[in-house]
């Protein structure tokens, strides 16, 4: 709710268990909000890679976060 995004980012990474999908969403989400296309790549990345979204609403995210973010060559392997 503050836009910590920088704090939010280091939570999940530093946490002792894996992040869930529901994080890394949540996290692209405020990136969105808040203009931040550094950090909400990051998550974009982390979501799409590491965890492998198992639905359209989070593909849909990565999406934006991707256009937003300019990663054109990131975008064309969400699917």
């Amino acid at each position: 709710r503050a836009g910590d995004l920088a704090k939010a980012r280091y939570i999940i990474s530093e946490i002792p268990y894996e992040p869930s999908r529901a994080m890394c969403a949540t996290l692209i989400i405020a990136c969105l909000v808040h203009g931040n296309k550094e950090i909400g790549e990051w998550a974009a990345d982390k979501l799409l890679v590491e965890m492998k979204p198992e639905n359209l609403g989070h593909c849909l995210l990565i999406a934006d976060m991707y256009t937003v973010s300019g990663s054109w060559s990131k975008l064309a392997h969400v699917k």
